[in-house]
C-alpha cells in the first residue's frame, strides 16, 4: 500500500467517525419536489481495478446533484455508502431515471460490469461520509478495499 493510500484510509476512518453539526436537518433545506433540477451539478465517480476516482467528493447541502457511477471494469462493483444514503433525499436512480418513492433510503447501488448508473439527489444533512466497494467487501469477507469520502458542506447562513 502506498503512503498516500495509508494517509487517505486514516483520514477517512478519522473523519467518518465525526459529523458536522448535530445530525439534524437544517431548516430551509429544499426537498426533491421543490428543487430546480435544471441546476443539478453532475459529479462522476469511476470504479476501476478496486479503486475510485476521485477518492474525495465535496457537495453542498440543499443543492441538487446527479452522481454518475461508472464501472470501468469487467467485474461487478457496488457503491456502498450507508451513512451518506441516510443524509440525502433521492429523486431517481437510473439508467432509466426511475423515480424513487418518497422516503427511499438506499443501502448500496449495484454496478454491473461496464455499466453506468445515475443517482439524482439532494444532500439534506452536512457531514463526512465514507463509501466503499460493497462487492469487494462481500468477496473478501468484509474487507472493502480503499474507501473514499463524501463531504457535504453545510448551508451557509447570511
Amino acid at each position: 500500500m502506498r503512503a498516500t493510500e495509508v494517509l487517505t484510509v486514516g483520514l477517512v476512518v478519522l473523519l467518518s467517525a465525526c459529523t458536522a453539526g448535530d445530525g439534524m436537518e437544517t431548516g430551509g433545506t429544499p426537498t426533491v419536489a421543490t428543487v430546480d433540477w435544471s441546476l443539478a451539478v453532475t459529479r462522476t465517480l469511476r470504479f476501476r481495478q478496486n479503486e475510485f476516482a476521485p477518492l474525495v467528493i465535496t457537495l453542498r447541502q440543499g443543492r441538487p446533484y446527479v452522481l454518475k457511477l461508472e464501472n470501468a471494469d469487467d467485474v461487478a462493483h457496488a457503491f456502498s455508502a450507508p451513512g451518506f444514503f441516510q443524509a440525502i433525499a433521492v429523486k431517481s436512480l437510473g439508467p432509466a431515471e426511475q423515480a424513487a418513492e418518497p422516503g427511499t433510503v438506499l443501502s448500496s447501488i449495484d454496478l454491473p460490469p461496464g455499466q453506468t448508473r445515475e443517482l439524482a439527489f439532494v444532500p439534506v444533512r452536512d457531514g463526512y461520509y465514507s463509501f466503499a466497494d460493497g462487492w469487494t467487501g462481500r468477496l473478501l469477507g468484509g474487507i472493502a478495499g480503499t474507501p473514499g469520502l463524501i463531504i457535504v458542506e453545510a448551508i451557509r447562513q447570511p
